[in-house]
């Protein structure tokens, strides 16, 4: 566990630096992942800038995973197509996953995303079926591992991009309850309220997590409130450059993502657990 701590306080340096003097520009990271949010050409000028200092530290840059969000529905400007392509980046349009979530505009893609991620634990829950598995360790597991694996899906994406997921994983956990105790099928309205009542009221905790995905989002929100605040009066401002002046007012205010991943030669670990995240 000291590893993650150590490389994450090694590149924080590197991070900051990269940025630095440029106003309209945010950055985000989680270990080696490195999110930055603003005007194409400070984002352009930010990865220039550690493409450059990384290089002492031992780090090399993975040009081939590094991304750029294009969400609008506007074309996109050949200037930044040009960009792009110079750099040996990726575009993409529409949504794009990071950072153990998806940001964009387009809805559908989004959803669909989430469904997949609903669909990935398959697996876990034919394990907990399995027949040499107690019914106690059974459902252990599945409270205390298979319900928290969308938590985090649920603070960081609104209810309306969740909603068709979170039904699908509810039906999952659900189906799996019955099917290891044996349960009659379908469950009377009674007997799944006992089964999402906390443990603490006679039930077995078995939570939806469509009932707590709206709490448990909005109240992320009202934590990272002060980070949206300062991240959306960044572009406050109009831009000047010819990527706004193609774009309708009201998309002017995030204009794009860029999404890239260091990576060092020596430190496959770091690479494993950035290919987990994503």
């Amino acid at each position: 566990m000291l590893a993650p701590l150590l490389f994450s306080l090694s590149v924080q340096e590197l991070f900051t630096e990269c940025i630095a003097g440029l106003p309209d520009l945010c950055g985000v990271a989680v270990f080696d992942d490195f999110d930055l949010v603003g005007h194409p050409a400070s984002v352009f000028k930010a990865l220039d800038r550690l493409s450059e200092i990384v290089v002492p530290s031992g780090l090399q840059l993975r040009r081939d995973k590094c991304k750029v969000l294009w969400p609008h529905n506007a074309p996109v400007p050949e200037s930044l197509l040009a960009s792009v392509q110079s750099r040996g980046l990726s575009l993409v349009q529409g949504a794009m996953p990071t950072l153990g979530g998806i940001i964009g505009f387009d809805t559908q893609m989004m959803v669909d995303w989430c469904l997949a991620q609903v669909k990935s634990h398959d697996r876990l829950f034919h394990a907990i079926i399995h027949p040499s598995l107690p019914s106690q360790s059974a459902l252990l597991i599945l409270r205390m591992s298979a319900l928290p694996r969308l938590d985090y899906l649920t603070r960081v994406l609104p209810p309306s991009v969740l909603n068709a997921a979170m039904v699908s994983f509810d039906a999952m956990v659900l189906q799996t309850v019955i099917r290891k105790l044996q349960l009659p099928s379908p469950l009377t309205d009674e007997a799944q309220s006992l089964l999402r009542l906390p443990i603490r009221m006679g039930g077995c905790g078995i939570r939806s997590l469509l009932s707590v995905a709206p709490a448990a989002y909005f109240g992320a929100v009202a934590i990272a409130a002060p980070f949206i605040l300062n991240t959306t009066n960044l572009f406050t401002h109009a831009p000047s450059d010819s990527v706004a002046s193609s774009l309708p007012l009201h998309q002017r205010r995030h204009h794009c993502h860029f999404h890239h991943h260091p990576h060092h030669p020596h430190h496959h670990h770091h690479h494993l657990y950035q290919s987990h995240l994503l």
